[in-house]
């Protein structure tokens, strides 16, 4: 169904699509044309029920879209549908200009087991190309954590000394996640020795001593 031959928009035609599981009214919702408000709904609802052979079309959207709210809803569909079909849009939305953006492709991202996506993790791991780069670095951090691919230990162990304070925390909480024991004598390198002003935290080793209490737990 093209959108021009639609209904009259409104919250409950869209919640209706969603119960009808309209999958190509809910695309079609998505048109640029149509108010925000509507599309973010639309990609709401498709984050939440879009099949696997919807995938070209969210691809083909989220290629299109200029609203950051339905970038990351198409972004959690993609993810949730895990088909190999979505990383070239994945990869492309973890260079995106919104840093929220950003977060979300890297945590879809780390739900594929797959070549293209670690290596596009790797690669936002080592991102120094502007002021915010430290984010996405984070982000990506904390998406090798969760997809589980040992091969990042070596590049997360250097993130243990990136020079924001925010990045540090992500890698061992990675490193931890890995599971990889190799690791251990890293952590306890970067962990500060001097100690800190009373009555503060420090992230980056509450996050190595919870690594370290991980890793070596294991026999």
């Amino acid at each position: 169904m093209e959108f021009s031959e639609q209904p009259a928009l409104n919250a409950g035609t869209i919640k209706q699509m969603e119960a009808a599981r309209d999958i190509t009214g809910l695309l079609g919702v998505l048109d640029p044309a149509v108010a925000v408000i509507y599309r973010r709904n639309a990609s709401k609802a498709l984050a939440a029920i879009a099949p696997a052979d919807a995938v070209p079309g969210l691809v083909g959207r989220l290629a299109l879209e200029p609203d950051r709210g339905v970038r990351q809803n198409l972004i959690k569909a993609l993810g949730r549908l895990g088909d190999d079909r979505a990383l070239e849009g994945l990869v492309n939305a973890l260079k995106d200009r919104d840093l929220l953006v950003c977060q979300e492709a890297a945590l879809a991202l780390s739900r594929f087991n797959s070549p293209a996506s670690y290596e596009a993790l790797l690669a936002a791991l080592q991102r120094k190309d502007s002021r915010e780069s430290w984010q996405v670095r984070r982000f990506a951090a904390q998406a090798i954590g969760k997809l589980g691919d040992r091969r990042a230990v070596p590049a997360l162990i250097v993130s243990l000394r990136d020079e924001n304070d925010l990045v540090p925390p992500a890698a061992a909480e990675a490193l931890g996640e890995l599971g990889d024991r190799q690791a251990i004598a890293a952590l306890k390198t970067a962990r500060h020795n001097t100690p800190h002003r009373r009555g503060a935290e420090c992230a980056t080793c509450q996050a190595i001593d919870a690594a370290l209490k991980r890793l070596e737990a294991k026999s």
